[in-house]
């Protein structure tokens, strides 16, 4: 697949995200050139001090993207004062495009089929015993204390819940909740 280059022993950045998240921040840029963009691969003029900006992770879950799993999107916030006002989460694999802002509901729209669903909901299950549990790695530069909090919550939980997942990206995972 792609060269990659290591930002940590476990935390890969692809060819792939640099060249997305420049893409993105072009798109950004000529439809929005007043709003500074804020990328996870470090592109971007975002500024603390613009109540507007964007914030975008170009390829979330890149280890899953190198290894041809499917589980990996591409998320942009829009963030107004520290808050976000506007989401978009697309994933390619499925052609999954979830969209919601602060004003509007939040829809999934089938890119390949053309299809749009509105009102995304979590499920009204409650009991945890019928949840489907998706948890993700800390990262390095918290020294491996992350990682042994996870280890101690799946500990905790396989007793009590169906199968907690560890899939890699937090975007992929937040929209399986909202299926």
């Amino acid at each position: 697949r792609d060269p990659r280059r290591l930002k940590s022993h476990k935390d890969f950045l692809a060819t792939a995200d640099l060249e997305t998240e420049r893409l993105i921040c072009d798109a950004l840029k000529k439809d929005f050139p007043h709003i500074p963009f804020f990328g996870e691969e470090g592109s971007g003029d975002g500024t603390k001090s613009n109540p507007l900006v964007w914030v975008v992770d170009p390829l979330d879950g890149t280890i899953n993207w190198f290894r041809g799993n499917t589980s990996w999107g591409v998320s942009i916030a829009l963030v107004e004062h520290g808050v976000t006002v506007a989401g978009v989460i697309y994933l390619p694999a499925s052609g999954e495009l979830y969209s919601a802002t602060t004003h509007t509901p939040s829809t999934l729209q089938s890119i390949r089929h053309g299809e749009t669903e509105t009102f995304l909901k979590l499920t009204s299950s409650l009991l945890l015993a019928e949840a489907s549990i998706l948890v993700g790695w800390g990262k390095e530069e918290h020294e491996g204390t992350d990682n042994a909090n996870v280890i101690r919550l799946l500990d905790k939980l396989h007793r009590y819940s169906l199968y907690p997942q560890i899939i890699n990206s937090a975007v992929w995972s937040a929209m399986m909740i909202v299926r």
